[in-house]
């Protein structure tokens, strides 16, 4: 076998292996939806938000079908005072993943709590 043979056969080899080629369809459907001239949906901009469930997105009104703001918790001025002093009490995160820096105390208190409430064997 040449080097180029080598190389080719490992490429085949590692890209059989690849975990993302398995979107290489999904990827060539998208560009084949593009190429007729249509809006890419990945693109939304959101330019402000009007309620829990519309929007001014491209320039339009827009439906948020998709939101987890259908309550309208987002721009609630207790929930946004709540996540500050949050912030101002405990930072803005663990740094890492409970398996390699553990995890914060009141997370457990948390868990307990709701584990309590809903009479589950854990949360």
């Amino acid at each position: 076998m040449n080097d180029a043979s080598t190389v080719s056969a490992t490429k085949s080899a590692v890209s059989e292996r690849d975990l993302l080629s398995k979107f290489d369809a999904l990827i060539e459907e998208r560009a084949n939806f593009l190429s007729d001239g249509r809006a890419d949906p990945i693109n939304l901009v959101m330019e402000q938000v009007l309620s829990p469930t519309r929007a001014i997105c491209n320039g339009r009104e827009t439906l948020l079908l998709g939101t987890y703001n259908y309550m309208g918790m987002t721009f609630d001025p207790d929930v946004i005072e709540a996540g500050k002093q949050a912030m101002e009490d405990f930072g803005a995160g663990t740094t890492g993943s409970r398996l390699l820096n553990g995890t914060f105390r009141d997370h457990r208190d948390v868990e307990t709590a709701l584990r309590e409430f809903y009479a589950m064997d854990h949360a």
